[in-house]
Protein backbone atom coordinates (compact mmCIF):
# COMPACT_ATOMS: atom_id res chain seq x y z
CA UNK A 1 0.00 0.00 0.00
CA UNK A 2 1.22 3.62 -0.17
CA UNK A 3 3.16 5.05 2.56
CA UNK A 4 3.39 8.39 2.79
CA UNK A 5 6.15 8.88 5.34
CA UNK A 6 6.63 11.93 7.00
CA UNK A 7 10.57 13.53 5.86
CA UNK A 8 12.59 13.94 8.66
CA UNK A 9 12.94 18.08 7.77
CA UNK A 10 10.50 20.64 6.42
CA UNK A 11 11.89 20.45 2.70
CA UNK A 12 11.16 24.00 0.49
CA UNK A 13 10.97 23.12 -2.63
CA UNK A 14 11.96 25.30 -4.91
CA UNK A 15 12.68 24.94 -8.50
CA UNK A 16 16.02 26.18 -10.30
CA UNK A 17 15.58 28.50 -13.09
CA UNK A 18 15.45 27.19 -15.98
CA UNK A 19 12.81 24.26 -14.21
CA UNK A 20 10.16 24.43 -17.18
CA UNK A 21 7.49 22.16 -18.83
CA UNK A 22 9.06 21.20 -22.11
CA UNK A 23 7.52 22.18 -25.18
CA UNK A 24 5.15 25.56 -26.21
CA UNK A 25 2.00 26.78 -25.00
CA UNK A 26 -0.21 25.95 -21.78
CA UNK A 27 1.43 23.27 -19.38
CA UNK A 28 -0.73 19.92 -18.76
CA UNK A 29 0.48 20.16 -15.16
CA UNK A 30 0.99 23.68 -13.32
CA UNK A 31 1.91 23.57 -9.54
CA UNK A 32 2.41 26.65 -7.89
CA UNK A 33 3.96 27.61 -4.61
CA UNK A 34 2.80 24.14 -3.26
CA UNK A 35 2.32 23.56 0.99
CA UNK A 36 1.16 20.59 1.98
CA UNK A 37 0.64 19.20 5.52
CA UNK A 38 -0.39 15.93 7.02
CA UNK A 39 -1.70 16.30 10.63
CA UNK A 40 -0.30 19.56 12.22
CA UNK A 41 2.81 19.39 10.62
CA UNK A 42 3.52 20.52 7.48
CA UNK A 43 5.27 18.43 5.08
CA UNK A 44 6.42 20.55 1.69
CA UNK A 45 6.59 23.99 1.14
CA UNK A 46 7.16 26.06 -1.60
CA UNK A 47 6.35 23.15 -4.45
CA UNK A 48 6.37 24.90 -7.81
CA UNK A 49 6.90 22.92 -11.28
CA UNK A 50 5.16 22.21 -14.47
CA UNK A 51 4.80 19.68 -16.82
CA UNK A 52 3.98 20.26 -20.57
CA UNK A 53 1.31 18.01 -22.36
CA UNK A 54 2.16 14.71 -23.31
CA UNK A 55 5.56 14.76 -21.20
CA UNK A 56 6.70 12.15 -18.93
CA UNK A 57 8.41 13.67 -15.80
CA UNK A 58 10.35 12.36 -12.85
CA UNK A 59 10.70 13.99 -9.87
CA UNK A 60 13.35 11.52 -8.06
CA UNK A 61 14.60 11.39 -4.58
CA UNK A 62 15.12 9.62 -1.31
CA UNK A 63 12.58 7.73 0.93
CA UNK A 64 10.53 9.95 3.11
CA UNK A 65 11.18 13.54 1.53
CA UNK A 66 7.54 13.62 0.93
CA UNK A 67 6.92 12.21 -2.87
CA UNK A 68 4.18 10.05 -2.07
CA UNK A 69 2.34 12.92 -0.25
CA UNK A 70 2.65 15.04 -2.96
CA UNK A 71 1.22 12.49 -5.51
CA UNK A 72 -1.90 12.74 -2.68
CA UNK A 73 -2.25 16.54 -3.24
CA UNK A 74 -1.64 16.49 -6.95
CA UNK A 75 -4.38 13.83 -7.00
CA UNK A 76 -7.15 15.90 -4.54
CA UNK A 77 -6.86 12.96 -2.00
CA UNK A 78 -5.52 15.35 0.28
CA UNK A 79 -5.78 19.66 0.56
CA UNK A 80 -3.11 21.53 0.35
CA UNK A 81 -2.40 24.52 3.04
CA UNK A 82 -1.84 26.91 0.14
CA UNK A 83 -0.35 27.02 -3.20
CA UNK A 84 -2.53 26.02 -6.82
CA UNK A 85 -2.66 23.29 -8.64
CA UNK A 86 -3.88 23.43 -12.70
CA UNK A 87 -4.38 21.03 -15.21
CA UNK A 88 -5.06 22.20 -18.57
CA UNK A 89 -5.41 25.85 -17.02
CA UNK A 90 -8.26 24.98 -14.47
CA UNK A 91 -8.60 23.54 -11.09
CA UNK A 92 -8.31 19.69 -11.24
CA UNK A 93 -12.11 18.19 -12.00
CA UNK A 94 -12.64 14.83 -11.35
CA UNK A 95 -11.22 12.58 -13.51
CA UNK A 96 -8.18 14.66 -14.41
CA UNK A 97 -5.90 13.31 -12.82
CA UNK A 98 -5.46 9.02 -11.70
CA UNK A 99 -2.79 8.14 -9.34
CA UNK A 100 -1.49 4.65 -9.36
CA UNK A 101 -0.34 3.19 -6.35
CA UNK A 102 3.22 1.18 -5.37
CA UNK A 103 0.77 -1.84 -4.96
CA UNK A 104 -2.20 -2.00 -7.43
CA UNK A 105 -5.34 -1.91 -4.35
CA UNK A 106 -7.57 -4.09 -6.70
CA UNK A 107 -10.68 -5.55 -5.46
CA UNK A 108 -10.64 -9.30 -4.61
CA UNK A 109 -13.77 -9.92 -4.46
CA UNK A 110 -14.31 -7.96 -8.29
CA UNK A 111 -13.22 -9.53 -12.06
CA UNK A 112 -10.38 -8.11 -13.59
CA UNK A 113 -13.19 -6.49 -15.92
CA UNK A 114 -15.15 -4.96 -13.29
CA UNK A 115 -11.79 -3.74 -11.82
CA UNK A 116 -11.13 -2.05 -15.05
CA UNK A 117 -14.54 -0.40 -14.66
CA UNK A 118 -14.61 0.52 -11.65
CA UNK A 119 -13.67 4.25 -11.94
CA UNK A 120 -15.97 4.91 -15.12
CA UNK A 121 -18.94 3.11 -12.58
CA UNK A 122 -18.96 5.20 -10.20
CA UNK A 123 -18.52 8.20 -12.39
CA UNK A 124 -21.60 6.76 -14.83
CA UNK A 125 -19.00 7.45 -17.75
CA UNK A 126 -21.61 6.69 -20.44
CA UNK A 127 -23.70 3.32 -20.43
CA UNK A 128 -23.15 0.04 -18.96
CA UNK A 129 -22.02 -1.57 -22.36
CA UNK A 130 -19.91 1.33 -23.52
CA UNK A 131 -17.57 1.40 -20.18
CA UNK A 132 -17.05 -2.28 -20.79
CA UNK A 133 -16.19 -1.71 -23.94
CA UNK A 134 -13.06 0.70 -22.73
CA UNK A 135 -12.52 -1.91 -20.02
CA UNK A 136 -12.22 -4.29 -22.66
CA UNK A 137 -9.74 -1.86 -25.20
CA UNK A 138 -7.51 -1.62 -22.18
CA UNK A 139 -7.18 -5.03 -21.24
CA UNK A 140 -6.13 -5.55 -24.50
CA UNK A 141 -3.54 -2.86 -24.72
CA UNK A 142 -1.93 -4.54 -21.51
CA UNK A 143 -1.53 -7.67 -23.00
CA UNK A 144 -4.39 -9.20 -21.18
CA UNK A 145 -7.61 -9.41 -23.28
CA UNK A 146 -8.24 -12.70 -21.88
CA UNK A 147 -7.98 -11.84 -18.35
CA UNK A 148 -11.64 -9.77 -18.05
CA UNK A 149 -13.40 -12.95 -16.11
CA UNK A 150 -10.44 -13.48 -13.52
CA UNK A 151 -10.16 -12.53 -10.35
CA UNK A 152 -6.86 -10.83 -8.44
CA UNK A 153 -5.91 -13.78 -7.12
CA UNK A 154 -4.98 -15.83 -10.08
CA UNK A 155 -2.72 -12.86 -11.54
CA UNK A 156 1.04 -12.50 -11.10
CA UNK A 157 2.30 -9.62 -9.45
CA UNK A 158 3.45 -8.01 -12.86
CA UNK A 159 -0.44 -8.71 -14.27
CA UNK A 160 -2.29 -7.09 -11.43
CA UNK A 161 -0.32 -3.86 -12.12
CA UNK A 162 -1.02 -3.88 -15.68
CA UNK A 163 -4.67 -4.28 -14.44
CA UNK A 164 -3.87 -1.20 -12.24
CA UNK A 165 -2.63 0.57 -15.31
CA UNK A 166 -5.53 -0.15 -17.25
CA UNK A 167 -8.17 1.40 -14.89
CA UNK A 168 -6.56 4.27 -14.22
CA UNK A 169 -6.81 4.96 -17.77
CA UNK A 170 -9.58 3.78 -18.50
CA UNK A 171 -10.97 7.38 -17.19
CA UNK A 172 -8.78 9.26 -20.07
CA UNK A 173 -6.81 11.03 -17.48
CA UNK A 174 -5.25 14.42 -18.31
CA UNK A 175 -2.40 13.39 -16.02
CA UNK A 176 -1.30 10.09 -14.94
CA UNK A 177 0.57 9.84 -11.48
CA UNK A 178 2.42 7.10 -10.66
CA UNK A 179 3.76 6.34 -6.90
CA UNK A 180 6.65 3.58 -7.68
CA UNK A 181 4.86 0.87 -9.24
CA UNK A 182 7.59 -1.00 -10.15
CA UNK A 183 9.42 -1.36 -7.23
CA UNK A 184 7.74 -4.90 -6.08
CA UNK A 185 8.80 -6.29 -9.84
CA UNK A 186 11.63 -8.80 -10.67
CA UNK A 187 14.26 -6.81 -13.17
CA UNK A 188 12.33 -8.89 -16.88
CA UNK A 189 8.89 -7.62 -15.22
CA UNK A 190 9.59 -3.85 -14.63
CA UNK A 191 10.97 -3.35 -17.52
CA UNK A 192 8.42 -5.13 -19.95
CA UNK A 193 5.32 -3.20 -17.42
CA UNK A 194 7.75 0.45 -17.98
CA UNK A 195 8.02 0.05 -21.71
CA UNK A 196 3.90 -0.61 -21.41
CA UNK A 197 3.55 2.45 -19.44
CA UNK A 198 5.99 4.71 -21.98
CA UNK A 199 3.73 3.22 -24.98
CA UNK A 200 0.11 3.49 -23.68
CA UNK A 201 0.84 7.32 -22.65
CA UNK A 202 2.53 7.95 -25.67
CA UNK A 203 -0.55 6.39 -27.93
CA UNK A 204 -2.88 8.36 -25.47
CA UNK A 205 -1.53 11.72 -25.40
CA UNK A 206 -1.49 11.55 -21.29
CA UNK A 207 1.28 13.82 -19.52
CA UNK A 208 2.94 11.64 -16.77
CA UNK A 209 4.63 12.23 -13.32
CA UNK A 210 6.48 9.45 -12.02
CA UNK A 211 7.53 9.81 -8.15
CA UNK A 212 10.47 7.44 -7.91
CA UNK A 213 13.89 6.41 -5.17
CA UNK A 214 14.91 4.62 -8.32
CA UNK A 215 17.72 6.12 -11.07
CA UNK A 216 17.12 3.36 -13.85
CA UNK A 217 12.97 3.36 -13.77
CA UNK A 218 13.47 7.53 -14.02
CA UNK A 219 15.93 7.29 -17.40
CA UNK A 220 13.91 4.52 -18.82
CA UNK A 221 10.56 5.78 -18.55
CA UNK A 222 10.82 9.39 -18.89
CA UNK A 223 11.67 12.60 -20.57
CA UNK A 224 13.02 14.77 -17.82
CA UNK A 225 13.88 14.91 -13.99
CA UNK A 226 13.72 16.61 -11.57
CA UNK A 227 15.46 15.93 -8.44
CA UNK A 228 14.22 16.15 -5.13
CA UNK A 229 17.16 17.32 -2.76
CA UNK A 230 14.92 17.02 0.82
CA UNK A 231 17.99 18.91 2.96
CA UNK A 232 19.13 21.73 0.32
CA UNK A 233 15.10 22.28 0.12
CA UNK A 234 15.70 22.30 -3.84
CA UNK A 235 14.51 21.23 -7.32
CA UNK A 236 17.35 20.77 -9.69
CA UNK A 237 17.07 20.25 -13.58
CA UNK A 238 19.75 17.58 -14.48
CA UNK A 239 19.75 18.16 -17.68
CA UNK A 240 22.79 19.83 -18.32
CA UNK A 241 24.45 17.19 -15.90
CA UNK A 242 23.16 14.63 -16.16
CA UNK A 243 26.24 12.57 -13.57
CA UNK A 244 23.99 14.91 -10.63
CA UNK A 245 21.15 11.88 -10.90
CA UNK A 246 23.10 9.78 -8.28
Amino acid sequence: MLKAILPITTPTLRAEPGVQASGSGEPALQVSDLEIGRGARVVLRGVSFSAARGERLAILGPSGAGKSTLLLALASLTRPLRGRVTIDGRAPRPGDAALMFQSPLLFPWLSVLENVTFGLDVARSGDAPARRARARELLAMVGLAEAGARRPSELSGGERQRVALARALAVRPRVLLLDEPFSALDPVTRARLREDVAQLVAATGTTLLLVTHDREDARALTDRVLLLDAAAGRLHDPAADPSRIS
